[in-house]
């Protein structure tokens, strides 16, 4: 349903409200105070941490240059992704639980894309959250209950520039740093941007149904903003603008921001649309699908007239997918899971008449 054309499209249609404008000066104004005190933590890892595990696992003796890393990265993707299970170029992956938050059920996903080197390690995310279900907005990774099912991708490419700029950088300067502080510090830390930004778009995800976030947990180690408050509020008034106006999928996504990131560009909800990378396999991007579909489920609450447009579409692919038996391979609290909160309340919407 999401075409790249349609999603690169200029001049869409901008809606704003108040409590979105405070929401983003804040994050504009607290952000990188926030990520900079919580980088000079000496927080870590667990020491057999998956991250350890596969940089352990690369095995690099190369010449540290850029295009001798990624290919060497390239060469190792299928291999790791096999011995570790992860979702990879030919491999499904499995249900993992509590990699990256405790108790928390998540499909982690291995890739190998390029980066560009001439950009400032530290800004370098290697994983990102590409999806998950929380709500909290204060600056926290895994200070909520375990919830659904985690999606996270790990570039192995950016992993070991990441690890070996970080290396680099720790014996110039003297100061010594283990191996999970690194991790923690350089791999994990600046998964922060993507977590928030899909915990902002759930409240709106939420609130399209009708449903209230669930309350955070109060954290008091340092002075953050309140933007799960300024998040309610928005999320409020831009329903009731979806509700009164036409709107594509595309232009509703675009009307809600994804304020987090590492550049400090504001950015918006198409960005979280998953689209296959070139020559990327099936059991390597199934979960692109899932993620696309939470997506499209958030649209389809809206102007479901005009929304019948893009219901063949769906109901094909939902049959393909189904048809490839994909969630068969996992536990069945995942196809429960996947079952009752996406596939059957999509299908009841496409499914022809």
């Amino acid at each position: 349903m999401f075409e790249r054309a349609e999603i690169d499209k200029s001049g869409l249609p901008r809606t704003v409200d108040p409590s979105t404008i405070a929401l983003v000066a804040h994050v504009k104004n607290n952000d990188r105070r926030i990520r900079q005190y919580l980088s000079t933590l000496q927080t870590r890892v667990k020491s057999e941490h998956l991250l350890i595990q596969i940089i352990a696992s690369l095995v690099y003796m190369g010449d540290g240059t850029y295009d001798d890393i990624e290919w060497h990265c390239r060469r190792r993707l299928a291999s790791i992704g096999n011995a570790f299970r992860l979702t990879s170029s030919n491999s499904y992956g499995k249900l993992h639980n509590g990699e990256f938050l405790r108790y928390q059920d998540e499909i982690i996903a291995l890739v190998a894309k390029p980066i560009d080197p001439r950009q400032d390690w530290r800004s370098i995310a290697s994983c990102t959250y590409q999806w998950h279900e929380q709500t909290n907005l204060n600056w926290e990774l895994g200070n909520v209950e375990p919830k659904g099912i985690n999606i996270i991708e790990i570039n192995l490419v950016a992993l070991l520039w990441v690890h070996l700029k970080a290396r680099e950088y720790y014996r110039a300067t003297g100061e010594p740093i283990n191996e999970p502080v690194l991790v923690q510090r350089h791999m994990v830390n600046p998964m922060l941007a993507s977590y928030m930004n899909i915990s902002f778009f759930n409240h709106h995800r939420l609130r399209a149904k009708n449903i209230v976030p669930m309350a955070e947990f109060p954290v008091a180690t340092f002075p953050r903003p309140p933007l799960y408050a300024l998040a309610l509020r928005g999320a409020r008034e831009k329903q009731r603008v979806f509700l009164a106006q036409l709107f594509t999928p595309v232009e509703l996504l675009y009307n809600i921001p994804q304020p987090f990131t590492e550049l400090g560009e504001i950015g918006d909800a198409r960005q979280l649309v998953a689209f296959l990378d070139h020559g990327q396999t099936f059991q390597g991007s199934w979960h692109k699908q899932i993620i696309n579909w939470h997506l499209t489920l958030f649209c389809f609450q809206y102007n479901r007239s005009l929304m019948e447009r893009y219901h063949s579409v769906i109901w094909r692919e939902l049959v393909v997918f189904l048809n490839q038996k994909v969630l068969e391979k996992f536990p069945k609290e995942l196809q429960q899971h996947y079952r009752q909160t996406l596939i059957e309340p999509l299908s009841e919407i496409v499914r022809p008449k």
